[in-house]
């Protein structure tokens, strides 16, 4: 059987279907805003916003507010739209909204502040993509591309960090020494680097102690979110979808910091989270489509620089951008 085609199908078969998949609009809904001059990515991410006679029951509520009614009829072009009755305002802007040309979407009311102070790093599902396909869990030390490395990418960079961490003997259950594990990390840091970190494992009889992996990736995933909060103002009212997406790139990249004016004209170049200045002011701003356009990594696979994005698409979603005041109007 041949399929049918949208542009195959008559004009009215073509709006029927596209009316099957918009969002219902209701009088009573809450908060609901019209966007008459709306910009690409919210076309995108509220799509067609109902009916003629749907977004005429929401913009009747202006009947009751003279202001509002007066704000309505200075949105339409016309040369003859002052002389237009009240009613016949409504009715152009209805079929603006119905042909796709203006947006009405409900902003949802904000959720209840978290009592838990690391939600997004404590997220089971986040946990188990680092532990398999975004980074894997490795008892045992490796040479990754910053150094002797452990876990879920946990970095032993200092002689202090590598002491922290509690190795076993393979097989048994000693615990190993100080000796012992600064000797492991000189042994594997002295490898060949690039190779996979199963290379690595022969190189020592040493591994992580039972749960020592999980703990020490609930401590670096909490040390990112911290860093996260004090980078961000508004952290705690983040939808988590976002703050999944901005901990990922800490977690991976670091918060890095700002040059200093001494550094600027040396050519340095910012690193962390810093090096993205589009993506922290789309983040500042709130504006999840942005941060969603901004956010590429070129350090990560494909599948975990998509999933990030997907996250701020999925925040974008409950809890939509607020659009300039020149391009809207509370209802």
């Amino acid at each position: 059987m041949a399929q049918t085609y949208d542009r195959d199908l008559p004009a009215d078969e073509r709006h029927r279907r596209r009316r099957r998949y918009r969002p219902a609009l209701q009088e009573a809904m809450p908060r609901p805003t019209l966007i008459f001059r709306p910009t690409p990515d919210e076309l995108r991410l509220h799509g067609d916003s109902g009916g003629h006679c749907e977004a005429l029951s929401v913009l009747r509520r202006a009947l009751e507010d003279s202001t509002l009614m007066a704000a309505l009829r200075r949105v339409l072009t016309s040369a003859q739209a002052h002389a237009l009755s009240d009613e016949e305002v409504l009715d152009r802007l209805a079929r603006a909204v119905a042909s796709g040309r203006m947006i009405i979407y409900s902003r949802p009311p904000p959720g209840r502040p978290v009592g838990v102070r690391y939600t997004a790093a404590r997220d089971p599902d986040y946990r188990a993509l680092l532990t398999g396909p975004f980074v894997g869990l490795v008892a045992h030390p490796w040479l990754g591309p910053r150094g002797v490395s452990v876990g879920v990418g946990k970095l032993l960079a200092t002689p202090a960090a590598a002491l922290s961490v509690r190795f076993t003997h393979r097989g048994g259950i000693r615990l190993a020494t100080a000796a012992e594990i600064m000797a492991a990390c000189a042994t594997v840091g002295g490898a060949v680097a690039g190779q996979p970190p199963a290379a690595y494992r022969d190189l020592t009889d040493l591994d992580l102690a039972p749960a020592e992996a999980e703990r020490l990736l609930s401590q670096d995933l909490e040390a990112a979110e911290d860093s996260c909060r004090s980078l961000f103002g508004g952290w705690a009212r983040f939808p988590l979808p976002a703050q999944l997406a901005l901990l990922d790139v800490i977690y991976q990249l670091g918060d890095g910091r700002a040059l200093t004016m001494a550094e600027q004209p040396a050519g340095q170049r910012e690193d962390g989270l810093y090096q993205f200045r589009r993506l922290r002011e789309a983040v500042a701003r709130e504006d999840w489509v942005a941060a969603s356009r901004d956010c590429r990594r070129p350090d990560v696979s494909a599948a975990r620089d998509s999933w990030t994005r997907d996250r701020f698409i999925e925040a974008a979603h409950l809890a939509p951008a607020r659009p300039d005041p020149h391009r809207a109007l509370r209802l």
